[in-house]
């Protein structure tokens, strides 16, 4: 998710504190500001369980970073907290896919074996909201006098004018 600038997470007390610039006083100020922040999240599938179990300020993440933070985060809500992870969820973001194919082999990964509990697997999903988002907005950009890429199918292509007829003319049979 992006975070607003100028921002610092403190870790002792668990506060989002503002840089104050004191550029004057200090001479030049130069702080790496995270521009995101990776959340770890646990959700409960039989359950109303909803938590956030790590944040992560940053700048980019690669995906042996997400190797290793995801497999310490499986470490513990299998050891400790006594949950069974059976899935992840993430976007289609670039350290995302590569993260996953870290676990295979083949062109299309989409399990691996649970490290903590091998008779287990644990599924990767994607975000079906976000899916959803990023195909509107191609959708929308699709063909606009900003952007002339083109979404297609059979060689036809898929235009936000499309969408807006089938929407225009559902709203007249109602």
């Amino acid at each position: 998710m992006n975070i607003k600038s100028d921002l610092v997470f403190d870790r002792e007390n668990g506060n989002v504190v503002g840089f104050i610039n004191n550029a004057n006083e200090c001479g030049s100020l130069s702080q790496n500001v995270a521009t995101h922040c990776l959340v770890l999240m646990v959700i409960g599938v039989n359950s109303n369980l909803k938590y956030s179990v790590g944040w992560f300020p940053t700048k980019s993440t690669t995906a042996t970073d997400l190797y290793a933070i995801f497999w310490e985060a499986v470490a513990h809500l299998e050891t400790y907290c006594n949950l069974k992870v059976i899935a992840s969820t993430s976007d289609k973001a670039s350290s995302n896919m590569k993260f996953i194919a870290l676990h295979g082999k083949d062109d299309m990964v989409y399990k691996t074996t649970n490290l903590f509990s091998p008779d287990r697997e644990i599924f990767f999903l994607s975000d079906a909201p976000h899916l959803l988002k990023t195909i509107r907005n191609n959708l929308s950009a699709s063909g606009s006098k900003e952007n002339s890429r083109l979404l297609w199918k059979n060689g036809k292509n898929l235009l936000w004018r499309h969408v807006v007829e089938v929407y225009e003319r559902d709203m007249q049979m109602n």
